[in-house]
Formats: structure tokens, sequence, C-alpha cells
């Protein structure tokens, strides 16, 4: 098997939130720490640069990060995080955990 090689800005899809939704939180869960000045940022891809976990240094391995934006989605939005800041360490796997509300129906 080869290297995962990781870069800098590089984004990994999380997974889609349904419409009507309000993301609470979101649990990270890294296999090592990212690398020395890493930072990882939780956005939404439904085109209004919506920011639900802001940059946060990754070298902790597993963090439990509340949303910023509680807000009902408008639409369907996928979550994608962002390695940014520095390059990260490569073959470090990451498994999300997004845990959201929707309303009674």
């Amino acid at each position: 098997s080869g290297t995962n090689v990781i870069a800098q800005n590089d984004t990994i899809n999380i997974g889609k939130v349904p419409a009507g939704a309000r993301v609470l939180f979101v649990v990270v869960d890294q296999s090592a720490s990212a690398g020395a000045s890493v930072t990882l940022a939780i956005t939404g891809n439904d085109g209004s640069a919506r920011t639900f976990v802001s940059a946060y240094d990754a070298t902790a391995p597993n963090v439990i990060k509340p949303s910023e934006y509680t807000t009902a989605l408008a639409i369907e939005t996928t979550l994608v995080g962002t390695l940014e800041a520095a390059n990260p360490t490569d073959d470090v796997s990451y498994e999300f955990a997004v845990f959201y509300s929707l309303p009674n129906s």
C-alpha cells in the first residue's frame, strides 16, 4: 500500500446535512496529529461561505467542536474540512461525526 499524501489546503468532504437541519457540533477523530501549525476548518459548500467550525489547531488528534452556525439550513449542505496554515502530516486518517437536529414534522 502507498502513502496517502496530504497537502496544505486539501479538503475532505465530510458528509451531507439535510435542509432544515441545525448543526450542533462536530466530532473529529484523527489517527494522529495533523502536524505542527496545521489547522482544520469546517465549512459548508452551499454557496454561502458558511463556517461551522473556524480553523483550530489540529495537532490534538480527537476533538469535539460546537457549531458556530446553528441556524436551520435552507438547502442540503455538504460539510467540508480544509487543512490549513501548514503542510499536514501524510497518512493521517480523519473520521467525522456531525450531530444535528431536525424540526418535528
